[in-house]
């Protein structure tokens, strides 16, 4: 068969100048938004498909591409047949253009890498609960024997147990965990809980990547006859026992008094060019706290309600001030949840805090809220408006365990924390003063600052984000 090699600069002039209706399709680029967790440690298993990933970067010479039924890549010299039929999902990823192949000896730097991290790097986020050492298994498609090896790596580190990851040939999707060189397992350890990176980079062009699955298990092997694998469903453990008077006297425990508001009842934020940002500890009044109640933490603020298991944590807060609901007695997994205690399914339900906002601009506002996790049950709440709580900002989802304040602007899939996450908004019907709203999901959950834009191409907030916006009217309390 004939192959006929495009001219690169007829390539990027196709690209730039495409024809009239027609629609550039980039199978480069990533499917899920930037901040999303593709995948949950289970029981010292993750399962991840090599087409959720969330960050692409070093493709000035080759980048892994995203094939399956509805769209396939045109970027080159591609010497395989779309393979999707057979892949986990109907998707998969392969770094093009592929020119080093049987016959064509490799090129360095170009259709080979031998330097983990230095060409076509992808990027997943997954969350871990157990820390430790994890064998990495890949789910490849080798055609020859000049596309079948990568690299993995963690948090932008290239270990060297887990680089030159060696699969098979045979023109079929197989599994394989061995090494290049010595063929032994290749593997890399993770040193915490929390929601590590995970990054693969090209070695050699033409590689095929399905899934890969990531275990502590040193000695699980894949299915026989090397067919994708699927997480399994999580086991619901025997009926809890009924809830023990101690247990009951522990969460119904009533919070302390509340904190008087750092501003005045008459306190209205000014929106200004698109845009409005708000220390969380300015609310002017909070509801529904009797259950539940958000405290001020600061270097004045101590709060004496338990249980609370988190230290005052002022370092790095904006203005030096957060708040966080109380008492905490949904911490871990193993925790009791009580709906309508410390939970809520119900926005709005419970510790609502107010930000009156005068908006002069009307339109949508996408909101992005700063916040900090430090178990496993307090990286979820609610935002709203004006007592309503709309479907695009039920459950804002952050990543938990971080330990670290963290800017999310997502909201959790009605199905689950393991699909897409989608984009937080709130849509500003006309100008005038409305009361941005927002409650407690999880309590333990620590809050320290938001905004809303109305750009809606806005890059993650760095640090504490931008200052506050001014006071329109009121102010600070004396």
């Amino acid at each position: 068969m004939k192959h006929r090699i495009i001219p690169l600069a007829l390539t990027l002039t196709l690209s730039l100048t495409p024809c009239v209706g027609a629609q550039v399709v980039r199978t480069d680029q990533p499917r899920v938004t930037v901040d999303a967790i593709v995948a949950t440690e289970q029981n010292g298993f993750v399962f991840v498909e090599a087409e959720k990933f969330f960050r692409q970067t070093n493709t000035a010479i080759r980048a892994w591409h995203i094939t399956d039924a509805s769209r396939q890549p045109s970027v080159g010299r591609d010497i395989d047949p779309p393979n999707h039929a057979t892949a986990s999902g109907g998707a998969y990823i392969e770094v093009l253009p592929d020119e080093g192949n049987d016959g064509t000896p490799p090129v360095k730097s170009l259709s080979i890498s031998d330097v983990p991290g230095e060409m076509a790097v992808i990027a997943w986020r997954v969350q871990f609960t157990t820390p430790g050492r994890y064998y990495i298994w890949s789910r490849a498609f080798g055609t020859d024997g000049d596309d079948n090896t990568l690299h993995y790596g963690l948090n932008d580190a290239w270990p060297d147990t887990s680089a030159r990851s060696h699969t098979f040939g045979g023109k079929k999707w197989q599994w394989a965990n061995r090494h290049r060189q010595h063929k032994g397992k290749i593997y890399f350890d993770i040193p915490s809980a929390g929601v590590h990176v995970i990054t693969a980079s090209m070695r050699e062009d033409g590689c095929e990547l399905d899934q890969f699955v990531l275990t502590t298990d040193e000695s699980w092997t894949p299915p026989e006859d090397h067919g994708y694998v699927t997480p399994p469903k999580r086991v619901r453990g025997a009926p809890r026992p009924p809830m023990t008077e101690a247990e009951r006297m522990q969460n119904l425990v009533p919070p302390g008094p509340a904190d008087t508001p750092l501003v005045t009842t008459d306190t209205t934020f000014e929106e200004q060019d698109g845009q409005v940002v708000i220390e969380a500890e300015h609310y002017t009044r909070q509801t529904s706290d009797m259950i539940r109640r958000w405290y001020l933490n600061s270097a004045k603020h101590t709060p004496t309600t338990r249980p609370d298991p988190d230290p005052v944590m002022v370092t790095d807060a904006s203005n030096g001030t957060y708040v966080e609901v109380l008492p905490d007695t949904f911490v871990n997994q193993g925790d009791r949840p009580i709906d309508g205690i410390n939970y809520t399914s119900t926005p709005g339900a419970m510790a609502v805090l107010h930000y009156p906002v005068h908006f002069t601009t009307p339109g949508r506002y996408y909101l992005w809220t700063r916040m900090r996790s430090n178990d496993d049950e307090d990286n979820t709440l609610n935002a709203g408006l004006d007592d309503t709580w709309p479907a695009s900002t039920r459950c804002l989802q952050f990543p938990k365990l971080q330990k670290v304040w963290w800017w999310g602007g997502v909201i959790r899939d009605p199905r689950g924390p393991d699909f897409p996450h989608h984009r937080a908004y709130l849509d500003i019907p006309a100008a005038g003063v409305y009361t941005v709203m927002y409650s407690m999901r999880e309590d333990g959950m620590e809050f320290d600052k938001f905004l809303l834009t109305m750009d809606g191409r806005m890059k993650t907030p760095e640090a504490a984000g931008p200052a506050a916006s001014p006071f329109k009217t009121g102010g600070l309390a004396k």
